[in-house]
């Protein structure tokens, strides 16, 4: 109910941090990826 509520009282800023979240998902993944081959590369 609080998310409809905030969504229409201002739905630019939810619109915003719902893009910020997923642009911190995405280099979370990226840097566990590099991370990953980084392990990789050293066991090879």
């Amino acid at each position: 109910m609080t998310s409809v509520k905030l969504s229409s009282d201002n739905p630019m800023s939810l619109q915003h941090l719902a893009n910020l979240a997923n642009l911190l998902n995405c280099l979370t993944e990226s840097l566990a990826k590099s991370q990953n081959l980084r392990r990789f590369l050293q066991a090879s």
